[in-house]
């Protein structure tokens, strides 16, 4: 059977080489992200992952995050840490997933544009708790980002802001 592979080719389980996921959608130039049960929600969504069958739960908190409520992304699929993509122009903030990508596509199906989305990873149960600001999705050479951590202050500051509006870090 002759197949076009035009939308690129099926993701495979690299230990069982099974087809995984087939159908991609493309963000941005050059930018594949492999569907995965993605879904419009208010508050949160579990998806599994095409990397490696992780189920992850990306949230989209509709109000302030104590610690308590943090416990939820303990070991999933970090011990200590959670990604986060913030969006500083609709000040929307989404949680979890094992990739900041998989928080972004989140926010990206709920309406947020690719140039105001910012990760980061939230280290909450460190003494203090702490925010830093490195991600994949933050290497924009066109913002002047040439890296993966954010380096313009204005944009850190803006990110630090949403953070500390939906999550109290204590």
């Amino acid at each position: 059977m002759n197949r076009d592979w035009s939308d690129g080719p099926p993701v495979r389980d690299p230990l069982t080489s099974e087809r995984v996921v087939e159908e991609f959608r493309v963000h941005g130039p050059g930018s594949e992200v492999a569907s995965s049960n993605a879904s419009a929600y208010i508050s949160g969504v579990t998806t599994t992952s095409a990397r490696n069958h992780l189920d992850q739960s990306i949230l989209i908190p509709t109000e302030r995050l104590k610690a308590a409520d943090l416990e939820r992304f303990r070991n999933a699929p970090f011990e200590k840490m959670i990604k986060f993509v913030v969006d500083i122009r609709l000040r929307k903030i989404a949680l979890g997933g094992e990739m900041h990508a998989d928080a972004e596509e989140e926010l990206l199906q709920a309406g947020s544009e690719q140039s105001d989305l910012w990760g980061g990873n939230l280290w909450p149960w460190a003494d203090p708790p702490r925010i830093e600001h490195i991600s994949l999705i933050n290497i924009r050479p066109a913002a002047d980002n040439r890296g993966m951590e954010i380096l313009r202050d204005d944009v850190r500051a803006a990110v630090r802001n949403v953070v500390d509006q939906w999550v109290e870090l204590g």
